[in-house]
């Protein structure tokens, strides 16, 4: 009855796979890593237009590359990313 009130995020089994993701941009790289089961790491140096970008721009980019890494890792999973400068 109240089904269409309540978001599907609400609805997710108790046993969902949780990650939590750090990441780190500085000006010239970038590397996210996940605290799991092993520890997993991710490293990409930007470009010349990337290191002229935000600091806030960086960071974007940095979990837009730890999600496209670990795909098939992070795949129906509750994800935290807690970027460096709230660690």
């Amino acid at each position: 009855m109240l089904e269409h009130l309540i978001p599907d995020l609400l609805l997710y089994p108790v046993n969902v796979p949780h990650r939590t993701i750090y990441s780190d941009a500085s000006e010239v790289a970038c590397a996210p890593y996940i605290y799991t089961e092993g520890f997993l790491v991710a490293h990409k140096n930007f470009d010349d237009l990337g290191m002229k970008q935000s600091s806030s721009r960086r960071e974007l980019k940095s979990v837009s590359f730890v999600l496209g890494s670990f795909a098939t890792i992070l795949h129906k999973s509750l994800l935290d990313f807690i970027p460096r400068s709230f660690a």
